[in-house]
């Protein structure tokens, strides 16, 4: 069976978790500033006040946006339960004959293996993330120990080292998102969906293989800016932002 074409589940709950995300990096900013500013612009690298802060700010995220995939679930579960299961396929047919072209765009059960999908996506494969980067983070921290940071050569190995590894704890995330958009595509028969989701992989390919880190100074104060997390960050948030507004203006009742 289909859902009402006005309904929109999966670009709505995506687009949840987007502004959450977004919400999540601005918080980040500011208090990196004002840490920084506190204790005399110690690298984030090695922050570890800095650090516990953004893992509180990420647990909340995947809290809020698990709470919108729920959300969203029990709302599909509602609009599904309206029809004995044993009658979805016979309902689907009366809508297709009756609608003429008023039905939206996938079936509900399609929407909701989609839900299930990014579910996985914005929550599961989060969770591992952030928990990997905990352990990177202490990665990091473990070499300071182990290598003079006084010594300017040294420094700049160290640097290096950071910005030509940073990019691994963006790996999982980024390959899933990647996926989600092209499984997406494929549910949807979208051939942009799926060229999409190749030319960001592509992006994050160029800047962890080529790109380096770059240092930009700001009233007098000097930050590094690593490609690959710049390139994770905006497709995490704005990316998604575009993609649910994507969805919801070019299909119906998702």
């Amino acid at each position: 069976m289909y859902i009402n074409q006005k309904e929109h589940i999966i670009s709505k709950v995506i687009c949840q978790s987007a502004i959450v995300r977004l919400s999540g990096e601005a918080v980040n900013a500011i208090a990196r500033v004002s840490i920084n500013h506190v204790q005399g612009l110690k690298p984030d690298m090695l922050n570890v006040t800095f650090d516990n802060f953004v893992s509180i700010v990420s647990t909340i995220q995947v809290i809020i946006i698990a709470s919108c995939f729920y959300s969203a679930y029990t709302r599909l579960t509602h609009l599904r339960s309206i029809v004995p299961k044993d009658d979805y396929a016979e309902m689907a047919k009366l809508q297709e004959e009756l609608g003429e072209g008023k039905i939206s765009t996938l079936s509900s059960y399609s929407i909701m293996q989609l839900l299930q999908l990014w579910a996985a996506i914005m929550i599961g494969v989060q969770i591992v993330y952030d928990v990997t980067s905990k352990a990177y983070q202490s990665f990091i921290e473990q070499i300071s120990l182990m290598v003079d940071l006084t010594d300017e050569n040294t420094v700049l190995a160290f640097v290096s080292l950071y910005n030509n590894t940073h990019g691994f704890k963006y790996i999982g995330m980024f390959i899933a998102i990647s996926l989600g958009v092209f499984v997406t595509g494929v549910f949807l028969k979208d051939v942009q969906l799926k060229i999409s989701a190749f030319i960001i992989m592509g992006c994050f390919m160029l800047a962890f293989a080529i790109l380096q880190m770059n240092t930009i100074t700001v009233l007098e104060k000097t930050f590094g800016i690593v490609w690959t997390s710049v390139i994770f960050h905006l497709i995490q948030t704005v990316g998604l932002f575009a993609f649910s507004v994507y969805l919801s203006k070019k299909y119906k009742g998702l």
